[in-house]
Formats: structure tokens, C-alpha cells, sequence
């Protein structure tokens, strides 16, 4: 059996495991839709996978228009181009708040709107990418939902950018402004990608489809929208 082995500097085995191990993917024989992770196949139901897929083409789009790319697009040059001129959009991306209650930054989203809108840009479609992607619109989510406090610093931080970037800071602290509500906000997800004309749900891994569609159930039931772009990056 072929097996694949991690060294550490001094050339000591740190771990060992097998090829097959390694190995992740999605395939169809015989009419079945099967999944191999960590090795090991799963095959699943037809009624739950047409649902699944069925949710996942069901998300709204965004009501700001997400321009197609190229592959060679970075993140951080999409999410600048978005704002460029549009005064009613600002750039969050990289712009963190470090809050007492949180052992981590928190990044608000990428680009903010006057209409509500928290865009999550990520590149590609790999599931850890996407996995992440989902988590930190969830995260930021709970975040400004979480009370007073913590939506004080989020303004903060909004109205610091907005002056930096010449942005009337008062549309875009309104949104998260007391008293709070969630109904007037969507976080969006927009992934760059090649989707090759096909429905966003026959490009995204298996498990990125269920991961999305549970954060996207949590997000909600805070009384957010969510929204979704399939942006080409080709």
C-alpha cells in the first residue's frame, strides 16, 4: 500500500497515512451519486441531494451587481474594484475589530452597501475556502446581532473606514444604529469562479452545499437575508 508520510526538520515521522486517505471527490455510476472522503464512499439519496440542490438554487441574489472576473482576479482586487467610485459602497475587507469577547478579529465583511448589504467575496471552490467563507458570514452575523456592545465597536470601526474613504458614515452606521434590527440586512456570499454555465449547485462540493445551506438556516433565523452570487472568474 502506498502511504504518505510528514517529517518534521529533523527528518522524524510526524504522521503516516495511507494514499487513499487523501483522496476526496464526487462521481455518479449506475444512475448514484456517491462521495469518497477520507477514503471512505457514501452514496447518497436521490430525494435528499434534489433538495439539497433545490435549496441551494433557491437563495436570492444580491441586489448589488456582482461584475464577472477573471481567474487571475485576487480577492482583494475584486473587492476594491467593487467600490471604486460607488459612494454607497465601502471596503471592510482586512478591516478587523478586536473585541473583549472574542479571542479572534472579527471582519465585518468585505464590501458594505446603503442598502443593507454584507458581502463575503472567496476565490474558487474548494471546500475548505468555502467552509470558511460560510463561517465568517455566520460569524459576523452573530456578531452584530449579539447586542449593544458589540455593535458599538462594529460603528466604530464602519466610521472610521467611512471617513478614510470619504463615505458618508452615517448611511452605513444607520444599519447597525439602535434600536437594532436584523430585517434590514443580507449577508451576501459571492464566490469567484469557473462555473462552466452549469447551476451553482452541480459546481459546489457536496458538503459545501449542506455546509451552506446550515449556516444559511442560522443566519436567518437571527432574521437576516441571505443572498447568493455565482460570480465567473474564467
Amino acid at each position: 500500500m502506498h502511504r504518505v508520510t510528514a517529517r518534521d526538520g529533523d527528518g522524524s515521522v510526524v504522521v503516516r497515512w495511507s494514499v487513499a486517505r487523501t483522496l476526496f471527490g464526487e462521481f455518479e455510476l449506475d444512475g448514484a451519486h456517491y462521495i469518497l472522503d477520507d477514503g471512505n464512499y457514501f452514496q447518497v439519496a436521490e430525494d435528499y441531494l434534489a433538495e439539497l440542490n433545490g435549496f441551494v438554487a433557491a437563495l436570492a441574489e444580491p441586489t448589488t451587481a456582482l461584475p464577472m472576473t477573471t481567474a487571475a482576479t485576487l480577492e482583494d482586487t475584486y473587492n476594491k474594484a467593487l467600490v471604486l467610485g460607488d459612494r454607497n459602497r465601502l471596503l471592510l475587507d482586512k478591516k478587523t475589530i478586536q473585541l473583549a469577547a472574542r479571542t479572534t478579529p472579527i471582519e465585518i465583511c468585505d464590501v458594505m452597501t446603503v442598502h443593507g448589504e454584507l458581502i463575503h467575496v472567496k476565490r474558487k471552490l474548494g471546500s475548505a475556502d468555502l467552509s470558511h467563507l460560510f463561517s465568517q458570514g455566520y460569524v459576523s452575523a452573530e456578531t452584530i446581532h449579539a447586542g449593544p456592545e458589540l455593535r458599538t465597536a462594529i460603528r466604530t470601526k464602519i466610521n472610521e473606514q467611512a471617513q478614510l474613504q470619504r463615505r458618508d458614515a452615517t448611511k452605513f452606521c444607520n444599519l447597525v444604529g439602535e434600536p437594532f434590527s436584523s430585517v434590514s440586512l443580507t449577508v451576501v456570499y459571492a464566490i469567484l469562479a469557473d462555473w462552466q454555465g452549469k447551476p451553482h449547485g452541480d459546481r459546489m462540493p457536496f458538503f459545501s452545499k449542506v455546509n451552506l445551506r446550515h449556516h444559511t438556516q442560522q443566519i436567518s433565523r437571527m432574521g437576516f437575508k441571505v443572498a447568493f452570487a455565482a460570480v465567473d472568474a474564467t
